[in-house]
Order: C-alpha cells, then sequence, then structure tokens
C-alpha cells in the first residue's frame, strides 16, 4: 500500500459516518498526517479510500495528488 504525507490540508469523508455514525461525515487531514492508501472507494470513481490514525476515509484522488507528496516506506 502506498503512503503519502500531507503537503496541504486534505478534505476527507470519514466512512463510519456512512455507516450511521453520528460523528461528523468531512474532516480536514492536517499538513504533515502520513495516510495509506488502501484501494478504491465505493462512493465514487474519483475517489480512493486511505487510513489516518486508524480510521477509514475516501479522498478525491487528485486531491491527494495535489496536496499530497510520497511517503517514505517505514523499515
Amino acid at each position: 500500500m502506498k503512503r503519502y504525507k500531507v503537503t496541504t490540508p486534505l478534505v476527507a469523508i470519514r466512512l463510519p459516518a456512512w455507516r450511521n455514525d453520528s460523528r461528523p461525515g468531512t474532516v480536514s487531514l492536517p499538513r504533515d498526517a502520513v495516510i495509506e492508501v488502501v484501494g478504491a472507494s465505493s462512493l465514487g470513481s474519483s475517489l480512493v479510500e486511505v487510513v489516518w490514525q486508524g480510521e477509514i476515509y475516501a479522498v478525491f484522488e487528485r486531491d491527494l495528488e495535489s496536496k499530497a507528496a510520497a511517503a517514505p516506506d517505514e523499515k
């Protein structure tokens, strides 16, 4: 799985909100957050799912490409 470091705050949809969770559905992933892409999202073809701090989010692929950079793999 590919890892990215957010360079500009990134709007994301917190996926548990789609499963009757009462917490807000959208959040801003902060600068310097390290996220991991886990695959395509069922919410739409232009979205990918990422993990940040143990939670799953959907982000626009174009936003990921413009607001994050590849992060080095942990050893």
